[in-house]
């Protein structure tokens, strides 16, 4: 077999690829009519394992099983495909996963219609040292609204940064996955970032999402690693690692490159419902009563952002709706109103109860002589014992004339005397009399002649 026995650690592996490789023997020998192969011996993490094969039956179907040979507990796959019309099967749907690394497998291919049975093998068999590579943080991590900040993972294998004086720096992969569970196994997590870099930046961050419920992340790093000094990984970190040819740098040659994947374990972040309402750190503004308004001059009460200011929300965001109701008879004699503030934040979580503020009042001003007042300058002949009897009566419409009200109002008037002042030869009548607007607020003693 290859140099992966160098990485068996149980007699029972030994003995399990003793046989594999008799099988593979005798499959060579007995049939030597179909074969079956992959792509390479020795997959990292992720990888398609590439299937392909010659000499079968045109049309026939193959079955692929795929065995696990060390870990038996893992589940087997068996997968079906065509051959082509030269005998030719290929196959790209298997990928080997996380919970795999240091495993073995059998890949036992049998013509469904021929009989015909090949076999080969491949392992998941690249190192993991999870001691490399950690998320700095400790969970679980639990918030609702304020994000606690990036998770942070440090690779403790390139801690120098300085390619142990190469400057050949390895190029370093950062990838950040989460599950559902509490687990670091690829085949369900979800990958939210990816980010490349070199061996001098040695650590990566992530903020998680600001998602209800609880997710797992880890953080997984590949690299290229060099046996040549440069503290990324040499013989220590990743023996029995797969080497893997390094054409771009020739004067590598004679140094061993591995590929190295580290994976931390999973850190619980969980995003809790908000449930914490606006909290009043001010004071909100107090109405009035028995104001002297007209109607249409009543307060319009607090703005909204006056009212927001007064409030704080654990998430930073607050959110007021104002609301309002009038009295149902409201008029310039007697008024009220009421502003109602529904304040809330994101989650919906309303302040109880909503505040409010309520003003009252009315019209309280009488009305006032704002033009030329009636004056009846006519010269009556009459003794003054008849000068009542031969002017003319008071009416209303003269008292009124001249007056308004400050709310626009009609106004009204009321005699409340007649003096005749005077002789015979010089009298006046004068008529004495309240106005009034349509809230009965008076103005007395006023007089027309």
């Amino acid at each position: 077999m290859k140099k992966i026995y160098k990485n068996l650690r149980t007699i029972r592996t030994a003995l399990m690829l003793l046989c594999t490789g008799l099988l593979l023997l005798a499959a060579n020998a007995g049939f030597g009519q179909a074969d079956v192969i992959t792509d390479k011996d020795d997959y990292f993490p992720g990888e398609t394992v590439i299937i392909s094969g010659s000499g079968w039956e045109a049309g026939e179907t193959v079955e692929l099983y795929i065995e696990h040979l060390f870990y038996v507990t893992h589940y087997d796959q068996v997968i079906y495909v065509t051959a082509d019309e030269d005998g030719k099967i290929y196959d790209e749907s298997y990928k080997v996963d996380i919970s795999d690394l240091g495993e073995f497998f059998l890949l036992t291919a049998t013509g469904q219609s021929s009989g015909l049975v090949a076999y080969t093998e491949f392992s998941d068999a690249i190192q993991v040292f999870p001691s490399d590579l950690s998320i700095d943080q400790t969970g679980p991590i639990s918030f609702s609204c304020v994000l606690p900040g990036p998770l942070s993972a440090s690779l403790s294998t390139c801690s120098t940064g300085q390619g142990g004086g190469n400057t050949d720096y390895v190029e370093i992969t950062y990838k950040w996955y989460y599950n559902t569970t509490n687990s670091n196994i690829l085949s369900s997590a979800i990958e939210v970032q990816s980010n490349d870099s070199h061996s001098d930046t040695i650590s990566d961050s992530y903020t998680p999402e600001n998602v209800l419920g609880t997710r797992y992340y880890f953080c997984v790093v590949e690299f290229t690693a060099k046996d040549n000094g440069d503290n990324c990984g040499g013989t220590e970190q990743a023996d029995g690692s797969r080497e893997i040819p390094d054409p771009a740098h020739p004067e590598n040659a004679n140094k061993s490159t591995f590929k190295a994947w580290y994976v931390t374990n999973p850190i619980e972040v969980s995003v809790v419902p908000d449930n914490e309402a606006p909290q009043l750190v001010g004071s909100i503004p107090v109405g009035a009563t028995n104001m002297n308004l007209c109607y249409s001059d009543m307060p319009v009460g607090p703005t909204t952002d006056d009212i927001k200011a007064e409030f704080t929300d654990n998430c930073g965001v607050v959110n007021v709706d104002k609301t309002t109701q009038e009295a149902p008879e409201n008029d310039d004699c007697a008024w009220s109103v009421t502003y109602t503030y529904d304040v809330y934040d994101d989650a919906g979580n309303h302040v109880d109860p909503s505040p409010t503020v309520t003003y009252s009042g009315s019209d309280q001003t009488a009305p006032s002589l704002t033009t030329t007042p009636f004056s009846d300058a006519t010269e009556y002949d009459a003794c003054m014992s008849d000068a009542q009897s031969t002017v003319p009566e008071w009416t209303e419409v003269n008292a009124i004339t001249g007056y308004s009200d400050n709310c626009g109002q009609a106004v009204s008037a009321s005699l409340d005397s007649t003096r005749t002042t005077g002789d015979d030869c010089d009298w006046t009548v004068t008529y004495y009399y309240t106005v009034f607007d349509e809230c009965l607020n008076p103005l007395e003693v006023q007089s027309y002649v």
